[in-house]
């Protein structure tokens, strides 16, 4: 096997794992939405500090720089439209760090449940792998391609022929969750829908999320006609320093924001957009050609808990992952507005670029919802801004 084909395998890989430990959160009416998926952007456009796989990866990309199933010559990707009816007792919150869309399940006990609704490049035909990652999440053993292959059903997803697995075992915490996961492949996309929490009630609920899928269409739209070749982006030119149009680069502006906490931002951080997967996103310029990103972070309930995301960011810097003891060892208490925050440093190489760098967390939970802030960069540059850091996050009023 070649380098570069272990290489995209292990991509793919991490892609999955972090589908895995992404948070699935919601909120909102009984009533048919739309949604359009984000454009893919090429790695070689993301701003520095900005890992590629900071929580939306697109999948291996060909070994010159283009994302899998990506356009080399920068022309526009219609973006499809995705309409669906929402259950009556699921609570929408809309898009989260993968996902497009996302609701929560309250039961009559205080049991809760989640569902996620996330596109992802070039997964078709690795559904008994998907099968294996979902098992080892919820403490079972792995299974071989035969036996994986039995656990899938057939299910109608918009009048598309999908297929469905459901599993039970323990979380982390030791309590007994249920996975129904349905997924369907769309051309480069393969969509996957998710119901996950406590097992009676995600047994009550499979009734509605089979209902649900019934329901979802995604609508194609006609891509924008390619222009010759050297004919400037109409509306809007090339970004700067040569960037793709639509890229995100430090010149990008912030969307305006309703809602949320408040905050003080330091004078020498610059707020950029984050994207539909960030809450907010700030890029810091030091001397020479150092610099380093805040992210900002938001979803329902547990965020996918303390240790994925910690080893999420481990990975990101090229780090092995952590036990729970270890993660234990190396966290720590400080305080924030209205409470406590855990507190994390990491240090390793920036797999986009690397060069060394170095990871400042913090995660705060505040009225059901869990905060992450994340501080990654030049490891001097980042230094000098640790105490601009933990001054902003300890600020923040929710």
């Amino acid at each position: 096997m070649s380098f570069n084909h272990q290489r995209a395998q292990w991509k793919m890989v991490r892609l999955i794992g972090l589908w895995l430990v992404v948070a699935y959160s919601a909120a909102a009416a009984d009533k048919i939405q739309v949604y359009r998926v984000p454009k893919e952007r090429p790695a070689s456009s993301l701003p520095p500090g900005h890992s590629a796989d900071d929580g939306h990866n697109h999948g291996p990309g060909d070994g010159h720089g283009h994302a899998a199933g990506g356009n080399p010559h920068g022309t526009p990707r219609a973006t499809p439209k995705v309409t669906y009816t929402t259950p009556e007792g699921w609570r929408e919150a809309g898009a989260g760090e993968m996902r497009i869309a996302g609701f929560t399940i309250a039961g009559t006990n205080g049991q809760a449940a989640q569902v996620a609704v996330t596109p992802l490049p070039g997964m078709a035909g690795r559904e008994n792998l998907i099968v294996n990652m979902w098992r080892q999440q919820v403490g079972l053993s792995e299974l071989s391609d035969d036996e994986a292959g039995k656990q899938l059903t057939t299910v109608d997803i918009g009048g598309t022929p999908g297929k469905m697995f459901d599993m039970n075992g323990k979380s982390a915490a030791g309590a007994t969750i249920r996975i129904v996961t349905a997924m369907a492949h769309l051309g480069e996309m393969s969509w996957f829908y998710k119901l996950q929490g406590d097992d009676e009630l995600v047994t009550a609920q499979k009734p509605n999320f089979i209902a649900f899928l019934k329901t979802v269409k995604i609508e194609e739209v006609a891509a924008p006609a390619a222009l010759p070749a050297g004919h400037p982006p109409i509306g809007g030119g090339a970004m700067p320093g040569g960037g793709m149009p639509g890229a995100v680069t430090a010149a990008t502006p912030p969307k305006p924001r309703q809602g949320g906490p408040v905050w003080t931002v330091p004078a020498s951080w610059k707020e950029i957009d984050g994207g539909q997967f960030l809450f907010a996103k700030f890029m810091i310029a030091g001397e020479g050609d150092a610099k380093a990103a805040v992210n900002v972070s938001s979803s329902a309930g547990d965020g996918g808990g303390l240790l994925a995301n910690i080893n999420r960011w481990r990975g990101q810097l090229g780090l092995g992952s952590w036990s729970e003891a270890e993660l234990q060892k190396n966290t720590q208490e400080i305080e924030v507005t209205g409470g406590k925050g855990t507190y994390i440093e990491l240090s390793g190489s920036d797999g986009s670029t690397e060069k060394p760098a170095t990871t400042l967390g913090v995660k705060v939970v505040r009225s059901g919802s869990t905060w992450y802030y994340k501080l990654m960069g030049e490891p001097k540059l980042v230094a000098a801004q640790k105490e601009n850091f933990l001054a902003f996050v300890k600020g923040v009023k929710y």
